[in-house]
């Protein structure tokens, strides 16, 4: 049996409020652990990439549609002379 988010001073031999929510291979433990903050940290993790991605994306359209501007105001201006 395993315990999920066990408490992190339980060592083997101990024994530890438990609570069976259906899951195949174990149960959850009552007294809860340490495993939130992990999965809290990867959450944000994950936003944060998010984020930076779509700022990436946005500067990366925003720094090219520029360079098309210099680019077609500079052909503008060698076709006038």
């Amino acid at each position: 049996m395993i315990l999920y988010d066990a408490p992190d001073t339980l060592s083997t031999g101990e024994t530890a409020p438990a609570r069976d929510t259906g899951a195949r291979k174990g149960v959850f433990s009552t007294a809860g652990g340490s495993t939130w903050l992990l999965v809290t940290g990867l959450t944000l993790a994950g936003v944060v990439a998010g984020v930076a991605w779509v700022i990436f994306i946005v500067w990366t359209v925003r720094r090219r549609r520029a360079r098309r501007a210099e680019n077609e105001a500079f052909t503008e201006a060698v076709d006038q002379r």
